[in-house]
């Protein structure tokens, strides 16, 4: 008879610790600490390392990164583009964010974008502040620019190059402030936006597939084409000496203030 007493208290302590716990967590509890003695030896439940910097303090760290002719924004940060004499790879923001930030070349192409595989179970932690990161970039010549996400990619001042390929892939935008080329192409696909201030280049592609948008405010060239195919929209000024265009679906072509050379 004593056996099965301590049998069945056994059995109630193993039944009602786990609701115990619940008990508390739904109660406000630490969501960290045992409902009966002391600290659960959880990694789900485990607080952050009070040994890591405050996620408030901004921090600017140069990357070592080689050379690249090409830059590849992915997800959602923001790049700062400047041609200079050298490469140079810059990350501004928090703490917590810098360290999420990857930037590597391979091929040539300069690839951006976030990893943050290294926070232990991300579902209990708290996510990542990426407002205020910007990644700055320099190098003397580029001959591509490629957005996929909803990153923001901002080319200052003037840039000279021989061919310049421009794209985004989903719901991104690139900002052109002037651009001297023997030949620029510029693409969206889905949403994005692509902005040109000044554009001056013998030829030039602009093409839309999706709802996008791409909206050139002077372009100078001896020949544009323009397609977009679904509903998105393309604005052209400036002067041209050979036009061509193409819509498929509900997407518009403005070129009214685009005058003949």
């Amino acid at each position: 008879m004593k056996n099965l007493l301590v049998y069945l208290l056994s059995v109630l302590v193993l039944v009602m610790l786990p609701a115990a716990r619940m008990f508390a967590f739904a109660n406000g509890g630490d969501k960290s600490t045992d409902f009966f003695s002391g600290e659960i030896d959880s990694p789900y439940f485990s607080s952050n390392d009070s040994s890591e910097p405050s996620g408030n303090n901004r921090i600017s760290q140069v990357r070592n990164v080689g050379t690249f002719s090409s830059v590849c924004l992915l997800g959602s940060i923001n790049i700062v583009y400047t041609q200079g004499s050298r490469y140079s790879v810059k990350v501004v923001g928090k703490k917590d964010a810098v360290a999420c930030v990857k930037t590597q070349v391979k091929n040539g192409k300069l690839s951006v974008y976030i990893d943050n595989d290294g926070i232990k179970f991300p579902f209990f932690s708290k996510d990542v502040d990426l407002s205020g990161l910007v990644v700055y970039v320099q190098s003397p010549t580029v001959k591509e620019f490629s957005v996929t996400g909803s990153g923001d990619l901002d080319v200052r001042d003037q840039l000279k190059v021989d061919e310049l390929k421009t794209s985004v892939s989903g719901s991104g935008e690139v900002k052109l402030q002037k651009v001297v080329a023997t030949k620029i192409k510029m693409s969206v696909t889905g949403s994005g936006t692509i902005y040109a201030n000044d554009v001056r280049a013998n030829g030039a592609e602009v093409s839309v597939t999706g709802s996008g948008d791409v909206k050139c405010k002077y372009i100078a060239s001896y020949d544009v084409s323009v397609s977009v195919t679904g509903s998105g929209d393309v604005e052209l000024a400036g002067k041209a000496r050979k036009f061509s265009k193409r819509v498929t679906g509900s997407g518009d072509i403005n070129v009214s203030k685009l005058m003949k050379m």
